[in-house]
């Protein structure tokens, strides 16, 4: 009786704020950034991202708790209003500061923010190896721009596909580009994030957290497991040496629950618990609570939104929830019109290889895409100053999440290449941290040309791009930025046969004599029958000045023995190997995904 009387007290809720939109509507704010743009890094304010920077180097601050055992440093402590989503049981112990105030939520949630906030400082080093002249604030920003693409490479690229299915990704048109520039972008396109994203359909993944966070040893060994209930907003854990891997690695092994209307009872008794109280709030409750705060229309009106079959009887709901969710549902709600979309949304069986229903799917997709078309800085897109080359492009599109957990964990061995699958021995089986299968981002793609030639004008967005001239006898100058050249490619032969040549900007007859000289020497290998399409992987090396790069050779078309092929050529500043691996390694998805995938969504 005594626990019935404490479970039926009324739970405190905080609205939101509110606002107004321009045509008279109240909305509720977001203070977050809408965008996928690694806010939980470095804020959604102007006054926290100054808060997060160590203003050297390019990097956020970071503490080295425990540089003496050559482990790498945690997030900062956040001293400023302490208590503030914070259980501390005593006075000297403090939560960690970072970009989303929810990073001490639950532990899972302070690793992930720790690896990428590590991310950054590494890749914020890495940019000043290369270039050694760039000041703190060019370092920063360009660290900020990179690891934001990575962000959305990753969503795109591991994340949604995992949870909507390849036949959803195609219909939404979510699938990134292998090459080349993406013209998808719409200025008209509003990405404002919708209420039943935010407070409903994007809460799915409560119904995938465990019980308890497991701890496992670099060698892939169980050490031990811990209820969520005694680490909501206590981080406690991560400031023991050796902690931070053990976590990582359990949420590498530990499974994901099944997709379904059971949500353990740590967040629907036990969320953010006090210490001496016996029971905390209730995660669903909330769930449904926000959804009708916020107005969000029910399930059966979001079906019809989504041009599914519509929900008028009881009998018409078996065909998407299962029998017994059906009869739990009457008891509940008089109508099947008044259902809940959170409640209705998580019961909901999943179509194909997706790990949500139809409705979710359908919110969720059409909110992805607006944000990727939406963004005039998504890092697919070209035409701005914020653009990055296509090889830079490349690079980024190389990155997996796996290689990110190998750079920054204190001492991870192996890891299975998709992070977010559980591993196996036929599709996703571990391999080393210095696996070539982990491609990282080769940063000299971001050297910046420092030179005096006054014609060397084209700045370091792109390391190859420099602007020679060539002189005639009478010595005039001709600047030659870009050359563009149109002729047969053989694989079989390994050559490049030049039919064509143009210049930019052209020679203004009938001076300067402008010459310049072309040598390429590619070594040609084929892609394994294990990848995806069957490519061409070309490595080429130049002699410097004299020499021309060539940015890109691919083709979707089978193996022939001749391509035509058309390609604008820059001159390089030096001597330069460039590799190209112009396919991605197809996985079958796993039917279980890690618990890793949950908390990766809980960042986004």
């Amino acid at each position: 009786m005594r626990e019935d009387r404490e479970m039926a007290k009324a739970q405190s809720y905080n609205r939101p704020w509110s606002a107004i939109r321009s045509e008279c509507s109240r909305v509720q704010t977001n203070s977050l950034t809408s965008y996928i743009d690694a806010n939980f890094v470095y804020g959604s304010s102007p006054t926290l991202a100054a808060k997060l920077r160590e203003y050297r180097g390019g990097c956020l601050k970071v503490l080295p708790q425990f540089k003496d055992l050559g482990l790498k440093p945690l997030l900062p402590l956040k001293t400023e209003q302490p208590d503030d989503g914070c259980i501390r049981p005593h006075r000297d112990l403090y939560c960690f500061l970072a970009g989303d105030n929810r990073v001490n939520e639950q532990l899972a949630l302070g690793v992930l923010h720790t690896l990428f906030v590590r991310e950054h400082n590494r890749i914020a080093h890495e940019l000043s190896v290369v270039n050694p002249h760039w000041s703190d604030e060019q370092l920063y920003q360009e660290t900020r721009h990179i690891l934001a693409a990575i962000v959305q490479h990753i969503t795109y690229n591991e994340f949604l596909p995992r949870l909507l299915g390849k036949q959803t990704m195609q219909k939404y048109g979510l699938e990134l580009k292998h090459y080349g520039y993406s013209d998808d972008y719409d200025p008209y396109i509003d990405a404002t994030i919708p209420s039943a994203f935010g407070t409903a359909a994007f809460r799915f993944g409560h119904s995938l957290l465990p019980k308890s966070m497991e701890r496992w040893s670099v060698t892939n060994k169980f050490i031990a497991s811990r209820r969520f209930s005694e680490m909501f907003q206590q981080p406690y854990d991560l400031n023991k040496p050796g902690w931070l891997d053990q976590y990582l690695v359990g949420m590498l092994n530990q499974a994901a629950l099944p997709m379904d209307d059971a949500i353990t009872t740590q967040v629907t008794n036990h969320l953010f618990q006090e210490p001496t109280h016996e029971y905390g709030k209730d995660l669903a409750s909330i769930n449904l609570q926000r959804a009708r705060e916020h107005g969000v229309p029910s399930y059966s009106e979001y079906r019809e939104f989504c041009n599914l079959p519509p929900v008028n009887t009881w009998t018409s709901l078996l065909k998407s929830l299962d029998n017994s969710t059906v009869h739990r549902y009457q008891d509940l709600y008089s109508f099947p019109q008044d259902l809940d979309l959170w409640s209705a949304g998580v019961s909901e069986i999943p179509i194909g290889d997706s790990l949500i229903g139809p409705t979710f799917s359908c919110i969720i997709a059409r909110t992805f895409r607006d944000l990727k078309r939406g963004d005039r800085f998504w890092y697919e897109n070209s035409g701005s100053p914020s653009s990055f080359s296509l090889a830079q492009l490349q690079e980024i599109r190389k990155v997996k999440l796996s290689r990110i957990l190998c750079d920054n964990a204190d001492d991870l061995i192996t890891i299975q290449p998709w992070a977010l699958e559980m591993p196996n021995d036929y599709t996703n089986s571990r391999v080393s941290c210095n696996s070539r299968l982990l491609e990282g981002i080769n940063f000299a793609h971001w050297r910046e040309i420092q030179d005096r030639d006054p014609w060397a004008k084209i700045p370091a967005a792109d390391p190859w791009v420099s602007a020679r001239p060539s002189y005639d006898p009478s010595g005039s100058t001709h600047p030659v930025e870009l050359v563009t050249l149109s002729g047969q490619y053989k694989p079989t032969a390994s050559s490049f046969i030049p039919s064509a040549s143009s210049y930019s900007p052209p020679p203004p007859p009938p001076r300067p004599n402008v010459q310049v000289e072309v040598s390429y020497s590619p070594q040609i290998s084929y892609k394994p029958l294990e990848f995806s399409s069957n490519e061409i992987n070309v490595t080429s090396t130049y002699k410097p000045l004299e020499s021309l790069f060539i940015q890109q050779i691919s083709t979707k078309k089978p193996l022939l023995d001749t391509y035509s092929y058309s390609s604008t050529l820059r001159p390089p500043s030096s001597t330069s190997t460039v590799s190209y691996t112009s396919a991605e390694f197809s996985s079958t998805p796993m039917l279980v995904s890690s618990s890793f995938f949950f908390f990766f969504l809980k960042m986004l």
